[in-house]
């Protein structure tokens, strides 16, 4: 594909996006565009697969660097905590916590899940797998 070419598809594919942002079916976005409807799904899904591979690397990275600033942090008051000193260790303490927040190791997983036998029994594939999904979340189900 030639320069020229990759840029109008790349306008297109922006294009498509901010249409389907703002409401636009993928049959109306494909009829704006002049291409098939098929394409300005797959357009947009290329998109927002895009989107959510950065958001998870950049959450990853962001956690990395936030746990190597906890660790430089509670190391520069180790000594002192290990000594006794009030402060630093409250300030240990506080990083500890802040750790186990970032890393989800304080959650508690309360399942609240009142799905009676027969409730289950009329419940189709779909159904089924959403609460397998909930329940390994530990996300409480009703």
């Amino acid at each position: 594909m030639s320069a020229g070419r990759k840029e109008l598809k790349t306008e297109r594919v922006q294009r498509a996006f901010e249409l389907r942002k703002a409401g636009k079916t993928y049959r109306q976005i494909g009829e704006m565009l002049g291409y098939s409807h098929e394409a300005a799904r797959k357009d947009i899904a290329a998109v927002l697969s895009s989107i959510i591979a950065d958001t998870k690397n950049n959450a990853e990275e962001l956690l990395a660097v936030e746990l190597s600033r906890l660790d430089d942090l509670q190391f520069g008051v180790w000594a002192e905590a290990r000594r006794g000193d009030k402060r630093a260790i409250d300030s240990v303490l506080k990083i500890m916590e802040r750790r186990a927040r970032l890393l989800g190791l304080d959650i508690t997983r309360n399942l609240n899940i009142t799905v009676t036998p027969e409730e289950i029994m009329k419940m189709n594939d779909e159904e089924l797998h959403e609460l397998v999904a909930a329940v390994s979340k530990g996300v409480g189900a009703s």
